[in-house]
């Protein structure tokens, strides 16, 4: 019959000379059987102790004491009187630890470092066609042509015109004038007569020969002033 396990001492310390000085501390400063070393990660390792509850206790202290002066000491926990199934887990916890299979093997593939390669920054590849000049908005502009300045047409005369002979006197005209209060301006004459030629003419000779009175661009005749 195997004999049972009394106290398990751990101390999971980072480094193999961290654990290596734990081991030799815990086997020196009491009375315990070094049980196993069980490597959890490729800098972190396990250090297993056993013997009764006291020397586990002291054996620990020692231990985390050595091992915190040249490294890092991470956990430490002292189980007393473990039961059946506690001890059998960590029994085959340590057949499992010494079975290589059971390893993870950090393959260079598992610990590649990132891609830390710089991104394409060449700018793109413009050729002239991509380049060409938008082109200009049409701007519309005001029609900037001279007027038409030329003479309008001359249209037949309005009904009630009179028709003056060139020939004729100039009765008619001083009495179209004189049958005016007010006098007369020159458009209202020539839109009485719009076939008269020279009118301008003929009312200066009227005017010179006093016949007509010329006053503020109206024309009287002798008898209305």
């Amino acid at each position: 019959m195997k004999n049972k396990i009394n106290a398990l001492g751990f101390i999971e310390v980072i480094g193999l000379a961290a654990a290596i000085e734990a081991a030799d501390s815990m086997l020196k400063s009491a009375n315990v059987r070094l049980l196993a070393t069980h490597q959890t990660d490729p800098a972190m390792i396990t250090v297993i102790v056993e013997g009764d509850l006291a020397a586990c206790r002291a054996a620990i202290d020692a231990g985390v004491g050595a091992a915190s002066r040249i490294g890092t000491v991470l956990s430490q926990k002292v189980i007393g009187r473990p039961t059946y199934d506690c001890e059998e887990m960590v029994t085959s916890l340590l057949a499992r630890s010494n079975d290589p299979s059971w390893r993870i093997e950090m393959t260079p593939s598992k610990l590649a470092p990132p891609d830390l390669t710089q991104p394409d920054l060449t700018p793109p590849d413009l050729t002239p066609s991509d380049l060409t000049q938008p082109e200009p908005a049409s701007v519309e502009t005001e029609d900037l042509t001279q007027p038409d300045l030329s003479q309008p047409e001359l249209t037949s005369p309005e009904s009630g015109s009179i028709e003056l002979d060139p020939k004729s006197n100039d009765k008619d005209l001083l009495d179209f004038i004189q049958e005016s209060k007010s006098g007369l301006l020159l458009t209202e004459i020539t839109k009485k007569f719009p076939k008269m030629n020279d009118f301008r003419k003929r009312l200066s000779r009227l005017v010179n020969t006093n016949q007509l009175v010329l006053k503020r661009n109206r024309y009287f005749t002798p008898h209305q002033e």
